[in-house]
């Protein structure tokens, strides 16, 4: 779905959020959530796609597609300081919630590994045993799916169905070619979870820099994030996390103090004037 339809119910300023990496928003028809770098982005010109980075958001960039090479840039929607504030507020809750799930998935992730390795071999023989008790529904050597089979005995015995299928599913052939159809499916998700991955990592990022990259918020950012940070800084990037956000807190408190001596020292001056 296009950027702008009636269907997603959107504020003008959810253009801002969105572009800037801070936020996700869900399609209208089909319900799926998408980010910035989620989404495909479209050159205004060629109307071919693009690779967008949030960090281009405040700035023009040029279409690297073939035979276009034109310059744009995009929208910034005015946001009233009531609604900057209120906004500010929701994202604040938006991080604890990323947060909140980001270690429930890890705790979840880490029971997993500790139930044993995983054996391939005895995958694929619990996998034979739920088809035959209709617990799956695809056959797990060739992928032949028992609910799409239009033949009355595959509607009126599914179990007997699945169970020949598995007795006479010895073709060689079928089996590479569904194995690889299972590995492209495979590459597919991870790339997509890497994208999801990312742009959950540059959510708390923007999130931070959004609320004023205040200090006692540092422990809300990824280790990539802080290493991001680091290198705006121009501060040293090896260490442990705890190393990296005491280096940021140090010289974000230095750059405070800076700025408040700057101004006591101009009021003493003009004072012994």
């Amino acid at each position: 779905m296009d950027w702008g339809r009636k269907e997603l119910g959107l504020e003008d300023g959810a253009y801002n959020w969105f572009m800037m990496g801070m936020r996700e928003y869900t399609c209208g028809r089909c319900l799926l959530s998408f980010g910035c770098m989620t989404a495909r982005h479209v050159c205004p010109f060629c109307k071919r796609d693009f690779d967008y980075d949030p960090a281009d958001y405040h700035r023009k960039i040029v279409c690297g597609n073939g035979g276009c090479g034109k310059e744009f840039g995009f929208y910034l929607f005015h946001v009233s300081d009531r609604r900057e504030k209120q906004v500010r507020e929701e994202q604040r809750a938006l991080v604890k919630t990323l947060l909140k799930k980001r270690e429930v998935l890890k705790a979840r992730a880490a029971r997993a590994r500790g139930r044993g390795f995983k054996d391939e071999r005895n995958e694929t023989v619990i996998k034979e045993r739920a088809f035959r008790m209709g617990l799956l529904d695809s056959c797990p050597r060739c992928g032949y799916n028992v609910a799409t089979d239009p033949s009355p005995d595959a509607k009126r015995f599914p179990l007997k169905t699945a169970q020949v299928h598995l007795r006479c599913c010895t073709d060689k052939e079928k089996h590479r070619a569904y194995q690889q159809r299972l590995e492209q499916m495979k590459l597919s998700e991870k790339k997509a979870h890497g994208l999801q991955t990312k742009q959950e990592d540059f959510m708390l990022l923007s999130s931070w820099e959004y609320q004023g990259s205040k200090v006692d918020e540092l422990w809300t950012l990824t280790d990539g994030n802080l290493k991001t940070v680091c290198e705006k800084y121009k501060l040293e990037k090896k260490g442990s996390r705890t190393e990296r956000i005491s280096r940021i807190s140090n010289y974000l408190n230095s750059q405070s103090r800076l700025l408040t001596d700057g101004g006591d020292s101009d009021a003493t001056n003009t004072k012994k004037r």
